[in-house]
């Protein structure tokens, strides 16, 4: 299933590509600028698009950070948890083996 939905999401961005190629092709051949105006433009939108990139990876890496240790936080809370509840176990273990050697004493 997994594997599926990769293969899936592979042939996607595959097909993204291509088409972005072939659209890149065909606005260079019909394009109205001449070649040095259609250049120019080309550059600037490689800058914009490259800002972008780097802003929505930022984004991104904030939001995998802030979920990130919002997990660690709860993972710690349930260790800790889990270490208070072993403690007050061996605590009533310990209690038991008390009586147990108080009556076999006394």
């Amino acid at each position: 299933m997994q594997s599926n939905k990769k293969e899936q999401a592979a042939i996607f961005l595959l097909g993204a590509a291509i088409g972005t190629a072939i659209g890149l092709i065909l606005a260079m051949l019909f394009s109205p600028r001449s070649g040095p105006e259609t250049r120019a433009w080309l550059k600037a939108q490689g800058s914009t698009l490259k800002e972008r990139a780097v802003s929505e990876g930022d984004e991104f890496a904030r939001r995998i950070r802030t979920a990130t240790d919002a997990w660690v936080a709860q993972i710690q809370a349930v260790a800790d948890d889990l270490v208070a509840q072993g403690r007050l176990t061996a605590e009533e273990a310990r209690a038991q083996v008390d009586d147990l050697l108080a009556k076999v004493r006394g």
